[in-house]
């Protein structure tokens, strides 16, 4: 099973693209929840309204998907 862990490490990967930081080392990952088929990553955007909010969303549901082979994976 992917650990919460590995989860934020690949989560270092996805870049908030207004600031060109990681959306881990910047606190924007609040919660995180890792079950065997399932993973929820609650965070928050620099700024309400971000217009890159979208795109940050895909981008954390994809690296953790391709990271970790779990399809229901959600960012909220």
């Amino acid at each position: 099973m992917v650990t919460k862990e590995e989860v934020l490490e690949v989560l270092k990967n996805v870049y908030d693209p207004e600031i060109m930081m990681n959306i881990v080392d910047i606190g924007l990952i609040y919660r995180l929840e890792v079950a065997p088929e399932k993973i929820e990553i609650h965070y928050t955007l620099t700024y309400p309204g971000c217009p890159a909010g979208d795109m940050i969303s895909n981008e954390i549901i994809a690296t953790v998907q391709d990271f970790s082979g779990i399809k229901d994976v959600k960012a909220n």
